[in-house]
């Protein structure tokens, strides 16, 4: 039997079709021995080339010589001075762990050892009957602001709206305030010169309190004295003589408080101290009577130097 020639012809476009199929197959073959086959030196690694560097490699092969993967980036270790809520902290490097070296209560951006204080309260209303001088008041709710409310004049203890001391139109008043005096014992020289023959006092000033309401202004008035034993009055009182006495300038509708004194130049004998004395004084504008002043009680006493009554 002859043999028949067998001829293939393979074209031009079957060729190229069977060399794609082979490049493929030959990338997936790469690609699963990369992928079960991770050694010190992959071959997917030398198909790459020298363009990867040392970095790249490791991220391509994280195995390391004993065989375990290493950790690229160390996790830092955690402090209470790092700024980062860790650990247990209630807040950054506050609290938990970190109690004992910054503290454990957070407030006001930062951590401290002390909790945060209770807030002032607020404080209150100023007003005109808060019983509190406060505003520009000049007395407890008296004045200032409150002068429309309750006044400004402040007296034993009330706010009024009219002065008490403002001198009564068409009135000339005056009243004793205070009166000093000094005691010496039987033979004792007196401020005056004189030896006292017996246990004596000495008037040494008197206080008046002048309210002018008159519309005259009264300059160096006489003043007149009178002082006696409560059980002489009427009786056996003693007139110490005006002359000598001055009242300084009086002014027009002015109240003294109290400025007026009567400075005694005659020697005044208080000789029974058993005996409240009684003192009055009157003013005179020349030969005209302008005041009288109320009575004013003074209980002298023994002893010491100047007293007061």
């Amino acid at each position: 039997m002859l043999m028949e020639e067998i001829q293939i012809t393979i074209s031009k476009r079957a060729f190229e079709r069977a060399a794609y199929i082979g490049i493929i197959v030959i990338l997936i073959g790469l690609l699963v021995h990369a992928y079960f086959f991770k050694g010190e030196c992959s071959l997917g690694t030398q198909l790459l080339g020298d363009s990867i560097n040392a970095n790249e490699r490791e991220l391509l092969d994280p195995v390391d010589d004993g065989g375990e993967a290493s950790d690229p980036v160390a996790t830092p270790e955690a402090t209470c001075s790092d700024g980062i809520k860790n650990q247990d902290e209630t807040n950054i490097d506050c609290g938990g762990a970190c109690t004992s070296v910054n503290g454990g209560y957070w407030w006001s951006g930062e951590c401290h050892l002390d909790p945060e204080p209770e807030p002032e309260p607020d404080a209150p209303e100023e007003t005109c009957n808060d019983g509190i001088v406060n505003q520009d008041e000049t007395n407890i709710d008296c004045g200032g602001v409150c002068t429309n409310v309750n006044g400004q004049y402040y007296v034993d203890g009330e706010c009024q709206t009219t002065d008490p001391n403002a001198p009564t139109p068409g009135v000339f008043t005056a009243n004793v305030q205070r009166v000093l005096y000094e005691y010496f014992a039987e033979g004792d020289t007196t401020n005056t010169g004189i030896v006292a023959d017996d246990d004596m006092v000495h008037l040494e000033k008197i206080y008046l309190r002048i309210n002018n309401g008159l519309g005259l202004q009264y300059t160096d008035m006489d003043a007149q004295l009178f002082i006696w034993d409560e059980s002489d009055y009427g009786e056996n009182f003693e007139t110490i003589p005006r002359q000598g006495y001055t009242v300084a300038l009086v002014p027009a509708n002015s109240v003294t408080q109290p400025n007026i004194v009567i400075k005694t130049t005659h020697q005044n004998n208080f000789k029974d101290f058993n005996e409240n004395k009684k003192i009055r004084v009157i003013l005179y504008d020349g030969v005209t009577k302008i005041a009288e002043t109320p009575i004013f009680s003074c209980d002298v006493s023994k002893g010491g130097n100047i007293k007061d009554c």
